[in-house]
């Protein structure tokens, strides 16, 4: 339903579109209008021809552009919605993942301080926490670049996504 030229991530397309077909509202209104302006897209006709196409269809089913207008904002707010949510879960993931590995970290720096203050024999028990920091710093690394990647690809989709929706506003405002 959005377009696809823009290489956005699926499975964050596939989440947000998930929340609009969800909160669908009830009768023909943004959602259907866009679905009927890219079945109409597909004609290869201007975009003036094919959003007074999709309204002229529209416009016997009830729609005004009003309630177009309005209904292109109520899924703005769902999309919002889902991005709060998008954001409150990645915070949990990053405290989760990154927070936690990080006290786990300061931890061990302090117990390897304390086996050096006692004698030769904890020496084993020190290069041991020593190997378990070199592999948290790779585990956390890790960690963030996937919570980074994973970020960026929702925004991105987020900020087209609602990008597309807001021109669709300015075109329906100025053809309409």
């Amino acid at each position: 339903m959005f377009d696809r030229k823009k290489e956005l991530d699926s499975k964050s397309v596939n989440s947000l579109v998930s929340a609009l077909e969800q909160n669908n509202l009830p009768g023909f209104d943004y959602v259907e209008f866009k679905q009927s302006m890219v079945a109409i897209d597909a004609m290869n006709l201007d975009t003036e021809t094919s959003v007074k196409s999709a309204f002229a269809t529209a416009a016997t089913m009830g729609l005004t552009k009003a309630k177009l207008v309005d209904s292109a904002r109520h899924y703005i707010k769902v999309l919002n919605n889902e991005k709060d949510q998008f954001d409150l879960a990645l915070r949990g993931q990053v405290k989760k993942k990154i927070e936690s590995k990080k006290d786990q970290v300061n931890q061990l720096k302090s117990l390897i301080k304390q086996y050096h203050d006692q004698i030769k024999q904890l020496q084993s028990e020190i290069d041991k926490s020593e190997r378990i920091i070199a592999n948290a710093d790779e585990d956390m690394q890790a960690a963030k670049n996937r919570i980074d990647e994973t970020k960026d690809k929702f925004e991105n989709a987020y900020n087209n996504i609602v990008g597309e929706i807001k021109s669709d506003i300015d075109l329906f405002k100025e053809l309409l």
